[in-house]
């Protein structure tokens, strides 16, 4: 049990004398470089002779040995490694974090990326969107790998004109490096990527007057050419930023470099300018799943997503922050997975961390699987009330930002107490109090204090609740009947639903999710609303969400991004005739309609004859004018009558005339058969 912690002597000695035969030195030009006798280096390549933990790393430093692969030389000699490995998101890698995005940003417009040592993708700026357009979403998961993307048969490589000239250097390249390096990683990488069409090939002898090989690429009805440069740190003691570099593309030509300094429609606000900070995209109340009267949205929910990648990607969004109802119900439809499933792939790609917590229509338990696996891909799943009071930690040049996910609370079932391990936090006890104010001021409590605890200056919380503001209670009261819609499902306990907007001062910003109208409780509190209208009380629902930068010191600035109107929706009211011929309803033939009829009469056929003008006409009411409403009960109504004249005032009641004889003789004859199969069962039973 205890020879695995003796060091293999030989094998250290082995591993140096390949480094040094890949470096194509001697013995002897390897010992005078190092400063030592070439016995005493032979000594230690044949296992003779122990090397000391400094006699390692000067012989590393002296072979070029990769900071990672110097641990590796540790370890096998039985030291312990030299160099650490820190997360990137960690807050001791703030300043290289900075240093990247600052040479990313600096860089635009022409595109660039971070990248790790094998290619996968770090962060990116806003440009680089011209080369990852059309590359399949899989291929764009985290963690993204730039070679495979680039030369995949479904990513970059279509759009490549000299595809060959391209593919051959980087494969020849990547060659280069494993020759260098011998990272079995590496290898890997090269074998797919020669599997890929179009094999390996060598680069093809080079023209003159070329100085480098340029990347030619398709783009709309133009052809773009950049040149491509290598960045890496010069003095790393950290492996992550040891194996981390930038790739910067610059134009190859005039018409490249005019086409993107072309001036690009204005940021949402210049006012951010002026209050550097961390930026947060506010969303809520997506719905994925739901139609509207029967009518399928799931083009319309995609086009919505499709719009929020874009402005992550334009307004260099570090967060998508989905305040809850991710789903319209709990157990969603297989392609509404597929749709949430690839929106979190292009968040990441373009560079945003997703923080996500669950609705009351949400399945907690469902949308937060895997919610540990997912948080090291930057995908952060808050659905556990047990979880609500940790963090997750953020971080920019002024420091952290903490966000705190308050999940949908049920009054019924409460918190769990504090200090309850992780594996019961699903089993909480009853709360002392029902009731949303009790459950939700229970969990802004807990978030206090924990933030208090780290000495957090910069605080957001994310809640799924109906949160109301006004002065006192009566304010409030009458503040909360104006903010519903016909779409939400009812949450109240005792015949309260909602909560003070008092409860979240304090707090840098506050996304709230559940209500359906885009609102503004404070200059903190907001709530961004749903992406469509879920019902026609939304008709006139401005939709959009928040862009939110909170800079130092917490001070935060919103603005509204508005969502693309997929279909407008419009209710119409009139006889059948004027809907079908008056000009004054052209406006609305392409909206979702809502129809209220008010003939004398109900017409034949209705809703075809109006579904031909208007296509995607979705209700249709019957409320004829001058008709007064017949205020007796059902029972009082039909009581003393016979079948025939309730089933002929049924009639006179669906479409406002009299049966005919022809249909009350139908009529007689329907109630005669009944009657008559009804007595042969009597019969049959005796």
């Amino acid at each position: 049990m205890t020879t695995d912690l003796i060091p293999d002597r030989r094998a250290i000695g082995d591993m140096l004398r390949e480094w040094r035969i890949r470096r194509r030195l001697s013995q002897l030009d390897l010992a005078l470089q190092a400063g030592i006798s070439s016995r005493h280096l032979s000594f230690v390549e044949t296992g003779r002779s122990a090397p000391s933990r400094d006699m390692v790393l000067r012989l590393s430093r002296q072979l070029g040995v990769p900071l990672r692969d110097c641990n590796g030389l540790l370890l096998a000699a039985g030291y312990a490694p030299a160099y650490p490995e820190a997360s990137l998101d960690s807050a001791a890698m703030a300043p290289v974090r900075a240093a990247v995005r600052h040479v990313l940003t600096a860089h635009e417009p022409f595109p660039a990326m971070a990248v790790d040592r094998m290619w996968n993708l770090l962060d990116a700026n806003a440009a680089v969107s011209l080369l990852s357009d059309g590359i399949a979403a899989e291929l764009m998961r985290p963690p993204a790998n730039m070679l495979r993307a680039s030369l995949h048969p479904d990513g970059l490589a279509p759009r490549i004109v000299n595809l060959g000239e391209w593919r051959a250097n980087v494969i020849s390249s990547l060659r280069r490096l494993i020759a260098v390096s011998a990272d079995p990683k590496h290898s890997e990488l090269l074998d797919e990527l020669l599997a890929y069409p179009g094999g390996g090939g060598e680069p093809p002898a080079p023209a003159p007057g070329r100085v480098a090989v340029p990347l030619r690429l398709r783009h709309g009805d133009r052809e773009l050419a950049f040149l491509a440069t290598h960045t890496t740190f010069g003095t790393p003691l950290d492996i992550t930023v040891a194996e981390l570099s930038i790739e910067a593309f610059f134009p190859a030509d005039a018409g490249t470099a005019d086409f993107l300094r072309t001036p690009l429609p204005p940021r949402m606000s210049g006012g951010f300018a002026t209050v550097p900070g961390m930026r947060f995209l506010h969303t809520s109340d997506w719905h994925l799943g739901r139609s509207l009267h029967r009518a399928d949205l799931r083009d319309a929910q995609a086009a919505f997503l499709d719009h929020l990648v874009e402005t992550v990607r334009d307004e260099r969004v570090d967060a998508v922050l989905v305040a809850g109802d991710v789903y319209d119900r709990a157990i969603p439809p297989v392609d509404s997975v597929a749709l949430y499933e690839d929106a979190l792939v292009r968040f990441r790609a373009a560079g945003a961390r997703v923080i996500l917590i669950s609705g009351n229509h949400d399945s907690a338990r469902r949308l937060g699987v895997n919610s540990a696996l997912v948080d090291a891909a930057g995908v952060h799943l808050r659905t556990r009330p047990g979880g609500l009071a940790e963090p997750v930690t953020l971080h920019d040049e002024h420091g952290p930002v903490a966000v705190y996910g308050v999940p949908y609370l049920e009054p019924a079932v409460g918190l769990p107490p504090d200090g309850q391990a992780p594996a019961q936090a699903d089993r909480p006890d009853p709360p002392r109090q029902r009731g949303h104010a009790a459950v939700l001021g229970d969990a802004v409590a807990r978030i206090r204090a924990a933030a208090a605890a780290s000495a957090a200056a910069r605080t957001v919380v994310m809640a799924h609740a109906w949160v109301a503001g006004g002065a006192d209670d009566e304010e409030r009261k009458e503040t909360a009947r104006g903010q519903a819609s016909g779409s939400e499902r009812d949450i109240s306990v005792g015949g309260i639903g909602y909560v003070p907007a008092a409860l979240f001062d304090g707090f840098s910003y506050v996304a709230l999710g559940h209500l359906h109208g885009q609102q503004t409780l404070t200059e903190r509190v907001r709530y961004s609303g749903s992406p469509l209208p879920y019902s026609f009380s939304e008709k006139h629902h401005k939709k959009g969400s928040w862009l939110v930068e909170v800079g130092i010191d917490g001070k935060t600035t919103a603005e509204r991004v508005p969502a693309p109107v997929y279909r407008r929706l419009t209710e119409l009211s009139g006889r059948i005739d004027d809907l079908l011929t008056s000009a004054e309803h052209e406006p609305y033939e392409d909206d979702f309609v809502g129809v209220t009829l008010t003939d004398a009469a109900r017409p034949d056929a209705a809703m075809d004859r109006l579904r031909r003008r208007f296509p995607h006409i979705l209700t249709l009411e019957f409320r004829p004018e001058g008709v007064t409403a017949d205020r007796r009960s059902y029972r009082e109504r039909i009581s003393g009558r016979d079948d025939l004249t309730i089933a002929a005032e049924f009639v006179r009641h669906v479409r406002n005339t009299d049966a005919s004889q022809p249909e009350r003789e139908l009529l007689e004859a329907a109630f005669a058969s009944a009657r008559d199969t009804a007595n042969d069962a009597r019969e049959g039973d005796r």
